[in-house]
């Protein structure tokens, strides 16, 4: 996994290269809550295993 981390920013950092400070920030965030609902579903999966 440490290995893929800097493949998958590289390529996540060229593919969105031309967005604006603005869209970035919301990108940022969308990401984010992306993120922490992955984290909730995982940890509900894991209380009901």
């Amino acid at each position: 996994m440490r290995e893929m981390t800097p493949m998958v920013a590289n390529a996540l950092k060229i593919g969105f290269s031309g967005l604006s400070d603005r869209e970035t920030a919301l990108l940022d965030g969308l990401l984010r809550n992306l993120i922490v609902s992955f984290e909730k579903s995982a940890v509900a999966m894991r209380a009901t295993a």
